[in-house]
């Protein structure tokens, strides 16, 4: 496997590979960029999976606690999320992944892209394939632009940035 972020950006990329052949990329970050002339950042993070190669077997584990840690907490489901019901809010995954695979964190052969968003317990109200492929780009335009701006001495740029 490897990783890195995408370069000038806080995007994290991730390559994993089996011994079959197969191989994915994923992609987490949290969501940062302008929107209609305010700053956009929800409390969340979103992750992008794509196969790059074969056929791979992923498993999605999402395992939140609750109490510090003390216990599982309730969860319910509907079509395309899972929540949590935590003690001060409730824990919503919205992915178009088969639902009873992550639900049951069950393996499946990876076939195209599953899209993953993390956060509050709001419903999504567009397409989550565009709104994750929009964040995504307006986020890593969003780093680029903030790298233009600092002010940094060329020896260390790639240690700091």
């Amino acid at each position: 496997s490897e990783q890195h972020y995408v370069s000038n950006t806080a995007i994290l990329r991730t390559v994993l590979r089996d011994r079959h052949g197969g191989e994915v990329e994923v992609l987490d970050f949290a969501p940062r960029y302008r929107q209609n002339g305010r700053f956009y950042r929800p409390p969340g993070l979103i992750r992008k999976i794509t196969p790059l190669a074969g056929a791979p077997r992923i498993r999605i584990r999402v395992r939140p606690l609750a109490d510090w840690g003390a216990r599982v907490p309730e969860s319910t489901w509907g079509s395309n999320h899972v929540r949590w019901l935590l003690p001060d809010f409730n824990l919503r995954l919205t992915t178009d992944a088969p639902l009873r695979f992550v639900r049951d964190q069950t393996p499946f052969i990876l076939a195209h892209t599953v899209h993953m968003v993390l956060g509050v317990d709001e419903p999504m109200d567009r397409a989550l394939s565009g709104y994750v492929d929009e964040a995504l780009r307006n986020t890593a335009d969003y780093w680029r632009e903030w790298v233009r701006y600092l002010s940094i001495r060329l020896d260390w740029q790639e240690a700091v940035i």
